[in-house]
């Protein structure tokens, strides 16, 4: 997997997440938005980037259930024991989330 198709991922699921599900448990979300990294625990290098409103292990644990590219990616490097996710920016509102997510990616 290219950091193209990271990328690209990465819009189609924070656009998904935009999107909450009804069935969504309450307790998975919080308060504020959150721009996360997904690294690698050996070179904490960040290999995805993204935004939610839910607890990260939350999160991460979605990753770990989904076929995209993303959990594809990891379990082709390793698997999911060798990756960490953590906070890379607090967000008031999901305006502010969507820059710095963009502003991250970039980065």
């Amino acid at each position: 997997m290219n950091e193209d198709e990271i990328y690209s991922e990465n819009y189609a699921m924070s656009d998904y997440e935009s999107v909450e599900s009804e069935n969504e448990r309450k307790e998975d979300i919080v308060e504020s938005f959150k721009v996360y990294g997904i690294y690698r625990r050996e070179t904490n290098k960040i290999v995805y980037v993204g935004r939610t409103k839910r607890h990260l292990n939350t999160r991460f644990r979605e990753h770990q259930k989904s076929s995209q590219y993303v959990n594809k990616y990891i379990m082709d490097t390793g698997g999911f024991d060798k990756y960490g996710i953590e906070v890379l920016q607090e967000c008031d509102n999901m305006s502010d989330s969507i820059d710095w997510e963009s502003h991250l990616i970039l980065e």
